[in-house]
């Protein structure tokens, strides 16, 4: 979601500075390369959201099937660097919990 964050903001200032029309055509346009991944993310992370049971080892594998069906190079990689900070936050409890 940093890629879109940067993309919101550079358009923002190309809008302020009336390099891009605030035309919602010149909107759709200049954010067309996330139109496939934010549904999508938003379909595969609604489960998660919703449901008390998607925890640890479940959310991992949730994340990595998801991961694997995407299908959408972009989708692909947003997916892999969500497991990837879950996998980071699995490893830093595991490590507090050898260490205590």
């Amino acid at each position: 979601l940093g890629a879109y964050e940067g993309a919101i903001l550079r358009l923002e200032q190309d809008i302020l500075h009336g390099i891009t029309p605030a035309m919602p055509a010149a909107l759709e346009c200049a954010l067309a390369g996330f139109a496939l991944v934010l549904p999508a993310l938003h379909a595969t992370l609604r489960p998660i959201i919703e449901s008390d049971e998607l925890r640890g080892a479940a959310l991992c594998h949730h994340l990595h099937a998801a991961a694997l069906a995407a299908g959408a190079p972009q989708l692909e990689s947003a997916l892999r660097a969500l497991r990837a900070r879950c996998y980071r936050a699995l490893y830093q409890q595991l490590l507090a919990w050898m260490v205590h």
